[in-house]
């Protein structure tokens, strides 16, 4: 099988998991949630490091060590990123996988927000 079939398969299978109205619906609303789930990383992840927290991610680190604080439109593009592959490509598999992403991004930004609550003596 050539790499030219192989695409054309995969992207005709992901045409018709877009026909699939009830997994592209799902998709979308998956989509958006990964892009709030960003959001909040990102913005909880700023406010744990102004208390002198570290980012777990070496990639994500290693980004703020080169870009400053500009480093926050590289990691909200990640989110925006894994919502356009949700929507483009609904299948069963993704959906399961990224609905457990989109949990642990909501997750890690929930733990930011109680590291820096804890460390201003808030809530």
């Amino acid at each position: 099988m050539s790499s030219l079939s192989i695409t054309a398969s995969f992207f005709a299978m992901a045409r018709d998991a877009r026909a699939d109205k009830q997994a592209a619906d799902f998709g979308f609303w998956l989509a958006v949630a990964i892009a709030v789930a960003g959001v909040f990383d990102v913005i909880s992840t700023d406010l744990a490091l102004s208390t002198g927290a570290q980012e777990a991610n070496p990639i994500i680190r290693q980004l703020q060590t080169w870009l400053g604080a500009a480093w926050l439109a590289p990691k909200l593009m990640l989110h925006v990123l894994l919502g356009y592959m949700v929507m483009w490509f609904p299948n069963r598999p993704t959906l399961i996988m990224m609905t457990v992403v989109c949990g642990l991004i909501f997750l890690a930004a929930f733990n930011n927000f109680g590291i820096y609550f804890q460390a201003v003596g808030g809530v």
